[in-house]
């Protein structure tokens, strides 16, 4: 039986999406007025839509895809995957310290609380770098070797439960905007004819619509930028 593995394509297009959204999201913050609430709701929302889709996805690298390399990589991948994971500690430390931050400022607005709000952000931009450019050196190679398509479906299965619905179309759009357009058909061809001709229109508009509100552009600025 012919063993069909990862494409780890989709991956360096997620990984993408999430350095350009968390980069600017420091700015975002130091954007918003004193005082100015109507902005800070509008921001903090954005920040835990984006902090969401970062910790599903790394949960479902914890829950799905470490095992397996430890179980059946190369010995050598033992190390790195502990660095991976020691990365996946700081960020999640850095997400709650956001997170404990958050309601304070989005509530107030206040100068201070968005200069300690902004400065973890600047931290999370600098590990989140990182971590994304040593995994796509050192673990996605060997994945395209190593994990089954079906064992990565499950990882992208886990991670996708915890995104709520209602945002999911915003999500994928998040993804198209600067995917490669052949990934994003690959990824879109596994769906059914109708979803995926939905899906292929309205996604990106629903990011438009998003960006718009959160950035003030449909098109907010690109990680070449």
């Amino acid at each position: 039986m012919t063993i069909v593995y990862a494409n780890v394509r989709p991956m360096i297009v997620l990984h993408n999406a999430l350095r350009r959204e968390v980069r600017l999201l420091p700015a975002l913050v130091r954007g918003v007025g004193d005082y100015d609430t109507a902005r800070s709701l509008v921001v903090a929302e954005h920040i835990d839509f984006v902090a969401t889709i970062l910790h599903a996805h790394h949960r479902g690298e914890d829950l799905v895809l470490w095992p397996i390399l430890l179980d059946r990589g190369p010995e050598d991948i033992a190390p790195v995957v502990k660095v991976m994971e020691d990365h996946h500690q700081q960020i999640e430390q850095l997400s709650k310290e956001i997170g404990s931050n958050l309601p304070s400022w989005r509530d107030g607005a206040e100068p201070t609380r968005r200069a300690t709000l902004a400065t973890a952000l600047d931290r999370l931009v600098v590990v989140l770098n990182e971590h994304l450019g040593m995994e796509e050196k050192h673990i996605l190679p060997v994945v395209a070797k190593h994990v089954t398509l079906s064992e990565w479906d499950q990882m992208g299965t886990a991670a996708g439960a915890e995104v709520d619905p209602a945002l999911r179309l915003v999500g994928v759009g998040m993804l198209m905007y600067e995917g490669d357009p052949e990934v994003v058909d690959l990824d879109l061809a596994r769906m059914p004819p109708a979803a995926r001709t939905h899906i292929k229109t309205a996604a990106p508009k629903a990011y438009a619509t998003h960006s718009l509100r959160v950035h003030g552009t449909r098109t907010p600025s690109r990680s070449t930028d």
